[in-house]
């Protein structure tokens, strides 16, 4: 009998691990991300959970995966329940007001 499910790495994508999804966009923002979540622990804490809840894990993580796209770029803003709080945080840093 042949199997229909193949695993992650037996398609060859990237195992996703949905905690690391959201420290992962900030870092891609060059966002500090112990630092944000130790000022702020309340809207980490928001972030996380909607990043938790998000349908969009595997597309997220495709995104992250491509080092050579600039985050500023991509689509992940279509798709990102956090998208209009890190894109603020991100602008934000840019001002040199930290995040």
């Amino acid at each position: 009998m042949i199997s229909l499910y193949l695993s992650p790495r037996q398609r060859n994508l990237p195992i996703i691990d949905g905690d690391d999804l959201l420290p992962r966009r900030m870092a891609a923002l060059h966002l500090d991300v112990d630092g944000f979540a130790r000022r702020e622990p309340l809207t980490f804490r928001e972030l996380h959970r909607l990043c938790a809840l998000c349908d969009s894990h595997r597309q997220c993580a495709r995104g992250l995966a491509d080092e050579m796209a600039d985050p500023g770029w991509q689509d992940w803003r279509d798709y990102c329940p956090n998208a209009t709080t890190l894109s603020l945080l991100s602008a934000l840093e840019g001002c040199g007001a930290g995040a």
